[in-house]
């Protein structure tokens, strides 16, 4: 995919590693291959302000219907604080309900608010069991 962003304020660099869509990369394929990716998110901001996810979901419901219908899902947005490993699909069944463990497992990666990673012990920044 090419994306071409156009010239920016100040001739200022574009920004590096911003996501364009939902397509993993390469590395993040491997790791969904063998585990789960684990994202930490703000505690609090699955359940955001309502009116802002409504209208982040129509705007979703914007897109052309290939797009939101081909392995596409509307999620809210929350803020990422920094932690992110790749765990096993034995340790998802160990600390998910059953049912968010399926789910989980289906999409190969989730979000975790703070609270809940740190209380998992989960690392911050880029760590994997696979490496």
């Amino acid at each position: 995919m090419l994306i071409l962003t156009g010239r920016l304020p100040g001739d200022e660099q574009a920004p590096q590693g911003a996501i364009w869509d939902m397509e993993p990369c390469d590395k993040c394929k491997e790791y969904m291959s063998q585990g789960v990716i684990l994202i930490s998110v703000r505690d609090g901001e699955m359940e955001r302000d309502e009116s802002r996810c409504e209208r982040e979901k129509r705007e979703f419901d914007k897109l052309p219907y290939a797009q939101r219908h081909h392995g596409f899902r509307f999620m809210p947005n929350p803020y990422r604080t920094g932690g992110w490993c790749a765990v096993t699909d034995e340790t998802i069944k160990k600390v998910f309900s059953q049912q968010m463990a399926e789910s989980v497992l289906d999409w190969r990666w989730a979000f975790v608010e703070d609270k809940a990673w740190d209380a998992l012990r989960l690392p911050r920044g880029n760590k994997s069991n696979f490496d």
